[in-house]
C-alpha cells in the first residue's frame, strides 16, 4: 500500500510526458512544413537572381569592349560625342555602332553608357524606369573614358517565384497534414494506452491499486456500507518455482477470470501485484459479503479440464475490512484489510478473517518475530539438536536426526512448529537449510563410520536445480561418506508432482545419498509414492506407534506397514517411542530402527553415546 503514491505519480508523469511529446511533435511538424513551403520559392528566386546577375555582368563586359574599340578607332568622334549636349547625330552613330551586339534573351533590359562625369551618353529603350526589383551590372571601358551599365528587371522572376510559392504552399499543407496526422494517431493511441495502464493491471486487465483506492475513497466519502477484501493465493511461490513465471502468469490470469465471475456487476476487482488481489463491494450487507466469499472460494476451487492441474483447486487467504464505520481514508481501510489477511495466513492459510482491532497487536508481534528470524538466519543464531536412532534388536546407536532449535533473544525457546513456517514464508529455507546440512555433516564426520545423520529438507530446497550440487559440495568439504547422509522428505514435498523434485531426488540417490519418506501414513498417497520413487527408508509416524498398544485396528495397520516395508526391502524407522511396551511391540513386529524419548531427548552432539545402549530387555 505504501507504493500507491509513487505508483500513481509515476503513471501520471507518463501521461504528462506523452502530452508534452504531442505538443513538441506538433511544433516540429509545423516548423518543418513552414521550411518546406518556403525553401522551394526562396531557392528558385536566389538561383534566378544569381543567373541574371551573371548574364548582365557578361553583357556589360562585352558592351564595354565594343565601346572602347569605337572610341579608339574614332577618337575625334568620341570626343565630340562626349562634348555634345545633347549629342544628336553622334549619339545615333554610337547606337548604330553598338547595334551589332547580340541581343539579350532577358525580356526587360536596357543598356546605359555614361561618361566619367556621370553624364548619360547612350540609353537604350525603354527610357522609363524598369519595374522593380532591378539588378545592375557595370563595367569601365577605354581607360577611364566611361562606364557601361546593364540593367535588368526581375519582375518576371518574381512572378514565377510567386507561382512556385503557391504550389509549394499547397505541398507544405499536405506535408503538414500527413506528418501531423500519423504522429497524432500514434500519440493518441499511446495516450489512451497510458491512461488504460494507469488504471488497469497489464497481465489480467483488472483494475489496479490506483483505481481501487480511488473507488474506495469514493465509497468511504459517501459512507457506503460494504467491504474491501484482500485475497492472497496460498503456495503461489511453489507454482512459480515449479512451473516457472509463465506458469505463474497463467495461474494469475485464471484466478482473475474466476474472481470476475464470482464478484458482483458493480464490484471493483483489482490486482494489487504478485499474487495479491482485492475486491471492493459497496452497498452490501454482512450476508452479501459472506455470500461473496463463498462464491469466491467455490470459483477458485473449480477444476477446469482445459487448464493445467495447478490452476485448479486454488486456495487463498482472505482478509476483510467492512467499510462505513468511519475509516479515515482508503489507505487506512486497506491497511486494516491487510492486517486481517495477515491473520488469515497466520491461522493456517485458506482462511477468511474479518478485521478486529485486537489483530493489530498480533500483527505487530508477528512482524517482530519475522524480523528476529531474519536476524537469526543472517547471524547463524540457530542450533541443531540430535536425537538418537537405535537398532531395536540390541539398542546399538546407528544414527541421529538433526533437529532445528532456536533461542530467541529476550523471549526464550521458540518451537520449530512456530518458526519453520515463518522461515518458509520469508523464503529463507534454502539459506537456513544449507547451513543445517553443512553443520550436521560436519558433526557426523566425527562419528563412527556406521552411524548415519538424518537431515530434513523442504520442497523449496529440492526445487532448486543447484541443490544436488550443494549437497555434493557439502559432502566433499566435510569428507562424509554419501551413504551416511539420510535426507528426510515429507509427503507434502511430493504433492506438487514436480519433475524437478524427482530429478533432484534421483541425482541425490545416484550420488549415494539415502532418501527417507518421513511421517509415513499421515497423507493420502503414501503408498503410491513408494512405487513411484525408490526410497531407502520410511519413518512411521508417531501416531501409529502410540495407538498400536491401545487398539487392535491400529496394531493391524502398523503390522501391515512393517510387512509392506519388508517386502519392498525398505528400512523402517519408528518415531515417537516413549514406553517399554511400545518398544517391545515394535521388536516383535520386526521393526529395525527406533527413535523417541525412550532412547534419548534431542540434545547436543556431545551428549550422544556411541557405546551400545543396554536395551537387552527389548529383545523378544
Amino acid at each position: 500500500m505504501h507504493f500507491y503514491k509513487s505508483e500513481t505519480r509515476s503513471r501520471h508523469d507518463g501521461v504528462a510526458r506523452l502530452r508534452l511529446a504531442d505538443r513538441t511533435v506538433t511544433s516540429l511538424v509545423a516548423t518543418s512544413a513552414f521550411l518546406v513551403g518556403a525553401a522551394f520559392p526562396i531557392s528558385f528566386f536566389v538561383a534566378e537572381h544569381s543567373r541574371v546577375k551573371a548574364e548582365i555582368a557578361l553583357e556589360a563586359r562585352l558592351y564595354a569592349g565594343e565601346a572602347a574599340a569605337f572610341a579608339e578607332q574614332s577618337p575625334d568622334f568620341w570626343n565630340a560625342l562626349a562634348g555634345t549636349s545633347p549629342p544628336g547625330p553622334a549619339r545615333s552613330q554610337m547606337i548604330e555602332a553598338t547595334a551589332d551586339l547580340p541581343s539579350s534573351h532577358l525580356p526587360i533590359l536596357r543598356r546605359v553608357v555614361r561618361s566619367t562625369d556621370g553624364a548619360t551618353l547612350v540609353l537604350s529603350a525603354p527610357e522609363s524606369r524598369l519595374a522593380p526589383p532591378v539588378v545592375t551590372a557595370s563595367h569601365e571601358f577605354g581607360r577611364g573614358l566611361g562606364t557601361v551599365s546593364i540593367e535588368a528587371s526581375l519582375r518576371p522572376t518574381l512572378a514565377a517565384t510567386g507561382g512556385i510559392a503557391a504550389c509549394s504552399s499547397l505541398f507544405a499543407l499536405l506535408f503538414l497534414y500527413v506528418l501531423r496526422r500519423v504522429p497524432l494517431r500514434m500519440l493518441t493511441g499511446a495516450i489512451k494506452r497510458a491512461n488504460y495502464l494507469a488504471e488497469h493491471d497489464v497481465l489480467t486487465g483488472l483494475a489496479n491499486r490506483m483505481t481501487l483506492v480511488s473507488a474506495l475513497e469514493t465509497a468511504i466519502a459517501s459512507n457506503q456500507s460494504g467491504a474491501v477484501l484482500l485475497i492472497d493465493l496460498d503456495r503461489f511461490k511453489a507454482v512459480n518455482d515449479t512451473h516457472g513465471h509463465a506458469g505463474g502468469d497463467l495461474l494469475i490470469q485464471s484466478v482473475a477470470r474466476r474472481m470476475k465471475f464470482a464478484a458482483g456487476v458493480h464490484d471493483v476487482v483489482a490486482r494489487l501485484g504478485g499474487d495479491e488481489f482485492a475486491i471492493l463491494t459497496t452497498g452490501a450487507t454482512h450476508h452479501d459479503i459472506d455470500a461473496l466469499c463463498h462464491r469466491l472460494r467455490l470459483s477458485l476451487a473449480y477444476r477446469d479440464p482445459e487448464q493445467p492441474s495447478y490452476c485448479s483447486d486454488v486456495k487463498a487467504s482472505i482478509g476483510i475490512y467492512r467499510t462505513g464505520d468511519g475509516s479515515a481514508n482508503a489507505l487506512e481501510a486497506l491497511k486494516k484489510a491487510d492486517i486481517a489477511l495477515y491473520q488469515a495466513k497466520a491461522d493456517g492459510r485458506d482462511r477468511v478473517c474479518v478485521y478486529n482491532p485486537l489483530m493489530e497487536e498480533a500483527t505487530r508481534a508477528r512482524h517482530s518475530l519475522e524480523n528476529d528470524i531474519r536476524t537469526a538466519v543472517a547471524r547463524r543464531q540457530f542450533t541443531l539438536a540430535y536425537q538418537p536412532q537405535v537398532k531395536m534388536a540390541d539398542g546399538t546407536l546407528v544414527g541421529a536426526e538433526a533437529l532445528m532449535r532456536w533461542q530467541r533473544p529476550g523471549h526464550g525457546k521458540v518451537g520449530p512448529d512456530r518458526f519453520i513456517p515463518i522461515v518458509e514464508a520469508l523464503g529463507l529455507i534454502p539459506e537456513l537449510g544449507a547451513w543445517a546440512l553443512e553443520e550436521a555433516c560436519t558433526q557426523a564426520s566425527q562419528w563412527p563410520s556406521s552411524c548415519t545423520i538424518s537431515v530434513n529438507v523442504s520442497a523449496l530446497q529440492l526445487r532448486d536445480l543447484k541443490f544436488a550440487t550443494i549437497v555434493a559440495n557439502c559432502l566433499r568439504a566435510t569428507q562424509l561418506n554419501p551413504a551416511r547422509l539420510v535426507l528426510e522428505i515429507t509427503e507434502s514435498v511430493l504433492l506438487a508432482d514436480s519433475e524437478m523434485i524427482f530429478a533432484t531426488l534421483n541425482a541425490l540417490r545416484k550420488m549415494g545419498v539415502q532418501i527417507a519418506l518421513d511421517d509415513f501414513g499421515t497423507g493420502f498417497s503414501s503408498l503410491s509414492y513408494l512405487t513411484r520413487f525408490p526410497f531407502d527408508k520410511i519413518k512411521i509416524d508417531r501416531s501409529f506407534v502410540q495407538r498400536a498398544t491401545l487398539d487392535a485396528k491400529s496394531f493391524e495397520v502398523l503390522s501391515m506397514v512393517l510387512k509392506l516395508a519388508q517386502t519392498l526391502d525398505l528400512v523402517v524407522i519408528a518415531e515417537g517411542i516413549e514406553t517399554e511396551e511400545q518398544a517391545a511391540l515394535l521388536v516383535r513386529l520386526g521393526c529395525e530402527v527406533g527413535q523417541g524419548y525412550l532412547f534419548g531427548l534431542p540434545g547436543v552432539a556431545e551428549a550422544l553415546d556411541f557405546a551400545a545402549i543396554d536395551r537387552s530387555a527389548l529383545v523378544a
